[in-house]
């Protein structure tokens, strides 16, 4: 883009001229533009994944922003519609900021809390105690929200695990928000 102030030549003069559009301004000035579309460079590959994973949160976010949810949340933001909180939530995947296992004792009276960040409430958050060696599942579900920390999450096992042989066991918690992404962080269990 180019900008002539006073210019003999641009002034007064709008239109096409070659691939370029010019613009009469406020103050005398001509603003020239490549015209769109006239562009000769192609998007990388990563440019065309980013611009059809867009094109998908516009479909996703035109159908969910009319959910009570998006609504109620972005009703006192101001600049803030529905619709592109809808976007916002597609294009960005929870967040599992982190797990606190200090209280991993090996026993029933386990309490693991995890904090999952997204635009949105996150409605699917699961963990699995597991064995790190064949990544096979021992015991898990969901995980309960804290009532007055938003964000935070916790679980308790139903059972004892108390006995388990195995020495190398894990901590997966798995977050899945409205528009399917998927964020998955594991910790390792200190043997006891």
């Amino acid at each position: 883009m180019a900008i002539a102030k006073d210019h003999v030549i641009f002034d007064g003069f709008s239109g096409k001229l070659g691939p370029f559009s010019l613009r009469q301004r406020q103050g005398g000035r001509t603003q020239i533009v490549l015209m769109q579309g006239t562009n000769p460079r192609t998007p990388s590959e990563a440019q065309e994944l980013h611009q059809a994973r867009f094109k998908a949160a516009t479909v996703f976010a035109k159908v969910w922003q009319t959910d009570p949810l998006y609504i109620e949340i972005a009703g006192p933001m101001p600049d803030v519609s529905a619709y592109n909180l809808a976007v916002r939530d597609y294009m960005r995947p929870p967040d599992i900021d982190f797990i606190d296992i200090d209280e991993w004792s090996n026993s029933i009276t386990n309490v693991f809390s995890a904090v999952v960040l997204d635009a949105v409430p996150v409605p699917e958050i699961t963990c699995v105690i597991f064995n790190r060696d064949t990544d096979e599942p021992l015991i898990g579900g969901p995980m309960i929200p804290d009532q007055n920390v938003p964000g935070l999450f916790h679980w308790s096992p139903p059972e004892s695990i108390q006995g388990t042989s195995l020495p190398s066991l894990g901590f997966r918690v798995t977050a899945v928000d409205r528009a399917e992404n998927t964020a998955e962080l594991a910790v390792e269990l200190p043997a006891i």
